[in-house]
């Protein structure tokens, strides 16, 4: 089991998913298609997919969260951060029940799971991709500070569909003298 640290930030706390207490919350915004229906897993039909995920997520190599609010310890989302040691590098996610979106959370706890990486897990490159038709999760990527890369086209099969994501970093020497990379000018998704 992963040593997995709580993260907290101005309105968040990013912490270890609880494989009992935490299933009402999950299954809440999994269960929504609107909520899963960019995401590389299934909607849950059942608690019995939650409670699978949360049984999963205890020995995940993923450093999985749930997103919960300050002083209130119920998930409203999760999170993660999936490194890659050797090359120094993690992929990052995230997911919020509909009923949070439009508040900045999501950029909230993906700018926190960037500084995690950058500050605790020594990463020099932090990457995430979201779904082409949504593009308001690439909004919360540029808005955590990186930069779209381009568009990688039908990268993935889902649910027996080939999809494209874009593809949004931020390097370690960016992160560390706080630019706003990609602030103001076209990047490479923007032109596809």
């Amino acid at each position: 089991m992963l040593d997995i640290p709580v993260l907290e930030s101005e309105r968040l706390v990013l912490r270890p998913w609880k494989a009992t207490s935490d299933a009402p919350g999950l299954f809440a915004y999994a269960s929504l298609e609107e909520a899963t229906q960019y995401m590389l897993f299934d909607t849950h039909r059942s608690t019995a997919d939650t409670h699978e995920f949360l049984a999963r997520a205890a020995t995940s190599p993923e450093r999985g969260y749930a997103i919960t609010l300050r002083g209130d310890d119920r998930p409203i989302g999760g999170c993660g951060i999936n490194p890659t040691p050797a090359h120094r590098r993690a992929e990052i996610g995230y997911i919020l029940h509909p009923e949070h979106w439009g508040m900045g959370l999501a950029t909230e706890a993906a700018a926190r799971l960037i500084q995690h990486g950058f500050e605790d897990l020594g990463l020099n490159r932090i990457y995430a991709r979201a779904d082409t038709r949504n593009p308001a999760s690439r909004r919360v990527m540029e808005k955590a500070g990186m930069t779209c890369e381009g568009t990688l086209r039908e990268d993935l099969v889902v649910r027996n569909v080939p999809r494209s994501f874009f593809i949004c970093s931020i390097l370690r020497s960016e992160w560390l003298v706080g630019l706003e990379v990609g602030a103001g000018e076209a990047s490479e998704c923007d032109q596809a």
